[in-house]
């Protein structure tokens, strides 16, 4: 929504009207009736110190650094894309897609991950899942005190 400022030519009447959608050109005046004409007025919006903040689009700099992570998040992205074509691989090599755990090894290769540490991680998992289930059920019991 955005306020527009209208003047009325006959009476010299200023007026503001807020609009959700594009404002008309003009409108009638409350005052005496004739056509108002939509003005170009000042925008209610200074920064305290008079400087334009960083990362605004305005400044050079900013579209320099815009750039920059605009690159960096391409390599990022093709990062996990890598990686996720990798992990893929490895999981149809050893069984079916999305069920077999892997974990990377010190080479930086995808892995199955051994029966004793899935194992292990299942028991992380439970015992995590009940204390969470543990803590919510204290926060409703003293919520309904």
């Amino acid at each position: 929504m955005a306020v527009f400022e209208y003047g009325c030519d006959s009476c010299g009447l200023r007026q503001e009207k807020l609009f959700r959608k594009e404002p008309p050109k003009t409108l009638s005046c409350s005052s005496c009736g004739a056509e108002a004409e939509r003005l170009i007025s000042d925008f209610g919006f200074a920064f305290g110190d008079g400087k334009v903040p960083g990362n605004t689009g305005v400044d050079s700099l900013d579209r320099d650094h815009d750039k920059r992570i605009g690159r960096d998040a391409e390599v990022r992205w093709e990062h996990v894309k890598d990686r996720t074509s990798r992990k893929r691989k490895v999981q149809r090599e050893y069984g079916d897609e999305g069920q077999v755990p892997l974990r990377l090894n010190s080479e930086g290769n995808y892995e199955p991950m051994p029966n004793k540490d899935v194992q292990r991680f299942q028991r992380l998992h439970k015992e995590n899942d009940r204390v969470i289930r543990e803590h919510k059920k204290r926060e409703s019991e003293s919520s309904d005190q």
